[in-house]
């Protein structure tokens, strides 16, 4: 047992010393050069400057140019523009020029309107109008009085229907008065009727003083 616990205190000593250990800081130790910075540098000429070549250097340019020349042209109309020049003096008479001509004279005539015949046949269609006119007039008179006439005779085929007729004496009857013949059964035997009921009736019996 003793042996066992040496054992045990000998272990537990070890993870404490193997635990302070590890918590011990440590410190890297300090980088005397850059390993970034290379040793070896090769020499080389500076590098020149040089304009980018864009395309729109181009353009400008060119733009430029095209105004300078607009500016130019506008200075040189306005220089002409601001000297009088005279025109030169009009001649109003012409030579004569007698030239003649191998056609013959053009005959003249009164002017054929078209106005006549328009009106002719403006006449001609108002005719034919009227006599349309007239025969649909004719037609529709001629309609409402044969409407008319069958509306009479139907009114008075309806006043004879109506009309009261008298039926003709049958001279046919005899001279006797007819007589009627009484069928001989009993006279009817009159009845007092019964309202109560039969219940009604027990209880008035049974109470007569009610």
């Amino acid at each position: 047992h003793e042996a066992y616990q040496e054992q045990m205190k000998l272990k537990v000593e070890a993870e404490k010393a193997a635990e302070l250990e590890k918590a011990e800081f440590k410190a890297q130790p300090i980088q005397t050069e850059d390993k970034f910075v290379c040793k070896y540098v090769e020499e080389r000429p500076l590098t020149e400057v040089e304009e980018f070549n864009m395309p729109g250097q181009f353009f400008h340019e060119h733009a430029q140019r095209q105004l300078q020349k607009k500016k130019q042209q506008l200075a040189q109309n306005d220089r002409k523009s601001s000297n009088f020049v005279a025109r030169p003096k009009p001649v109003f008479k012409k030579k004569r020029l007698d030239i003649h001509s191998s056609k013959p004279l053009t005959a003249a005539g009164s002017p054929q309107f078209a106005s006549k015949a328009r009106i002719a046949k403006r006449k001609a269609f108002d005719e034919r109008m009227k006599q349309k006119m007239a025969a649909e007039e004719a037609k529709r008179a001629a309609e409402a009085a044969a409407q008319k006439a069958a509306e009479e005779e139907e009114i008075k085929a309806i006043r004879k229907s109506m009309e009261f007729k008298a039926k003709p004496i049958n001279f046919n009857m005899p001279a006797e008065p007819r007589q009627n013949h009484v069928e001989p059964k009993p006279l009817t035997t009159p009845l007092t009727p019964e309202f109560q009921t039969a219940k009604r009736a027990m209880l008035r019996s049974l109470n007569p003083m009610e």
